[in-house]
C-alpha cells in the first residue's frame, strides 16, 4: 500500500533548491574560469614558437572553457611543438595519461620526425586538471552538506 507524502511550503522548497543550484553553477563556472586562465597564461609563457597563438574560448555560458593553440599555417604545428615528433614524442608521451596519448595519436604521421617536445599546453593542463578535480570535490561537498 502506497503512502502519501505531503510537503508544506513546496514553493519555498523549490525556490531554495533553484537558488542553491544557481550558486553551485556559479561556483563551478568561477573554478573553470580560474583553471582555464591559468592554463592559458602558463601555455603562453612556456611556448617556444612565436608562430603559435593560444587563446581561451568560453562556451556553454561559461560551463566549458576551451584552450586553443593554432599556428599561422593550416598544419598542426602547435600539436607537433607540444608533443614533439618521432622518438621525441614517443619518449614524452610514454608516461602520460591515456587521454593525452590518444590526443597525440591524432597527429601521428610516420614516426620519423625530429622535433623535440615542448609541452607548453599539456603540462599546465595536467597540473590544473588535478587542482580543478580537488576544488570541485570541495564545492560539491559544500553544497551537499548544507540544509535548505
Amino acid at each position: 500500500m502506497a503512502k502519501n507524502v505531503y510537503v508544506k511550503n513546496l514553493s519555498h522548497v523549490k525556490a531554495a533548491l533553484y537558488k542553491r543550484g544557481e550558486k553551485f553553477t556559479n561556483d563551478l563556472k568561477k573554478e573553470l574560469l580560474i583553471r582555464a586562465t591559468v592554463i592559458e597564461n602558463d601555455a603562453i609563457r612556456d611556448k617556444n614558437a612565436k608562430s603559435i597563438e593560444i587563446r581561451r574560448v568560453p562556451e556553454d555560458n561559461g560551463l566549458t572553457q576551451l584552450i586553443q593553440a593554432s599556428s599561422f599555417a593550416n598544419a598542426p604545428i602547435a600539436a607537433y611543438v607540444n608533443f614533439g615528433t618521432g622518438t621525441f614524442a614517443a619518449q614524452y608521451l610514454a608516461g602520460l595519461p591515456s587521454d593525452i596519448q590518444e590526443l597525440a595519436r591524432q597527429y601521428y604521421v610516420n614516426g620519423q620526425g625530429r622535433l623535440p617536445a615542448n609541452p607548453y599546453l599539456t603540462n599546465p593542463y595536467l597540473r590544473e586538471r588535478k587542482k580543478f578535480t580537488e576544488n570541485l570535490k570541495k564545492i560539491v561537498k559544500r553544497y551537499s552538506s548544507k540544509t535548505i
